[in-house]
């Protein structure tokens, strides 16, 4: 008899995710800090404090992330992927990159958003240049206000990849208890017939009334939300105060985005598209 812990271990594909959670971690918090500190690649202590905090914190999450993500996404039924051929030419390589790449595009986009503004975080404290606090004070409380937001954001952004995936789940499992019953006659009853529609207006009404009495959340993406904070705090942990006006701009980017993908997604085994969430807003509450 197996555990689910051996399993674990024994999956190849819980591993990769892992490796490719620790790699964008890597790529976009400690490359640029590191890059940007002359002598680090020599010696990792020419880093200061909060910033090796910050790099340590990122690769944690990021592998965590990854990996809780996977294990959730893999308990849906996997879809029939057709096999394709391997390319054999540059013309065949270039059309699969493509294909890559707009796949994944807005993941590399997002990546690449938390890459620059962390190198341009990490060079305003390099150059002395507008700095939230000059006094070793201040720095200090900001930088350590910085690394708790940013435990934060990875918390949210972790919790949020599991929990949009459940709740799409129980969807699922909705919609199937309901097509189950839906065209469903039988001998039981006081008349040896049941309703046509396989339904019990009285039950299918205290569905509803419960459904109705939960209380809606508050944010529909919130691992977008998490992104906006994990962006937020790596500038105060580098206690610059520029890189976060660009928080705006990466919110009605992220508005665009979500303006041009549907609203729903698709997971049931059937093809019918299920509504993942509903919420009061969609990324920063009172604001969009």
């Amino acid at each position: 008899m197996k555990f689910g812990l051996i399993d674990g271990f024994a999956d190849a594909k819980y591993w990769r995710s892992i490796l490719g959670g620790l790699l964008c971690a890597a790529i976009t918090v400690a490359f640029p800090i590191i890059s940007m500190t002359k002598g680090a690649l020599k010696n990792i202590n020419l880093l200061s404090w909060d910033e090796r905090i910050l790099i340590n914190l990122a690769i944690v999450f990021g592998a965590i992330t990854a990996g809780a993500a996977y294990k959730t996404v893999s308990r849906f039924p996997q879809p029939v992927i057709e096999k394709k051929k391997r390319p054999t030419n540059l013309k065949e390589v270039i059309a699969w990159a493509k294909a890559i790449v707009e796949t994944h595009k807005a993941f590399l986009l997002l990546q690449a958003t938390v890459l620059l503004n962390t190198a341009a975080a990490v060079l305003c404290k390099r150059i002395s240049m507008m700095q939230i606090g000059r006094s070793g004070d201040v720095e200090l409380v900001v930088s350590t206000v910085g690394l708790i937001i940013f435990a934060y954001g990875g918390l949210l952004l972790g919790l949020s990849v599991i929990y949009r995936p459940l709740k799409a789940t129980e969807k699922v499992v909705e919609a199937t208890h309901g097509h189950a019953g839906g065209n469903g006659s039988g001998n039981g009853g006081n008349n040896g017939k049941s309703n046509g529609n396989g339904k019990d207006p009285g039950h299918s009404a205290n569905e509803t009334k419960a459904a109705l009495s939960k209380p809606l959340p508050l944010v529909q993406y919130p691992e977008l939300s998490a992104w906006l904070v994990i962006i937020a705090s790596i500038s105060l942990v580098e206690n610059a105060w520029m890189p976060l006006l660009s928080l705006p701009g990466i919110l009605v980017g992220m508005k665009w985005y979500l303006a041009g993908k549907a609203a729903t997604a698709q997971f049931a085994g059937d093809g019918e598209e299920l509504d993942v969430s509903t919420a009061r807003w969609k990324i920063v509450p009172y604001v969009y």
